[in-house]
Order: C-alpha cells, then sequence, then structure tokens
C-alpha cells in the first residue's frame, strides 16, 4: 500500500502529482527505456526493463497511457 504524504505548500502540489504520476517499482524504469530507446515494440520493452513481468509491463503501460505520459 502506497503512503501518501502530503506537501505543507499547497492543496494541489505539482510534485506530489508528478510523484504519484511516476512513483511505483516499474514505471521509471518503463518510462526511462521509452525516453532512451524511442518507440519500441512490446517484446523489446520486455527485455530492456530487466525483472519485470509480461503482466507488470502490461499494467504499466496502461496506467501511463492512461496517465497520458504515453500515447
Amino acid at each position: 500500500m502506497s503512503q501518501r504524504h502530503d506537501c505543507p505548500c499547497t492543496e494541489q502540489c505539482v510534485l506530489q502529482s508528478a510523484m504519484d504520476s511516476i512513483g511505483g517499482k516499474w514505471k521509471l524504469p518503463v518510462l526511462c527505456s521509452l525516453a532512451a530507446n524511442g518507440s519500441s515494440r512490446y517484446n523489446q520493452l520486455l527485455h530492456s526493463v530487466p525483472g519485470i513481468s509480461n503482466t507488470m509491463l502490461s499494467q504499466k503501460l496502461r496506467e501511463v497511457e492512461g496517465e497520458r505520459l504515453v500515447v
């Protein structure tokens, strides 16, 4: 379960929003791989992120797409 720490500066803290979007174990490695390699086929991406499972990659791709971080 993720702990949420409220930012003392404002209710709608931009930094907290960004951390919510890219936080977690797998989102950042997936985004870094896409940034470094550009558009990738699914299996290429799967092999470029060591240790990620097929199910987890699929889930994280749906999440970052839903957050409009990737198209």
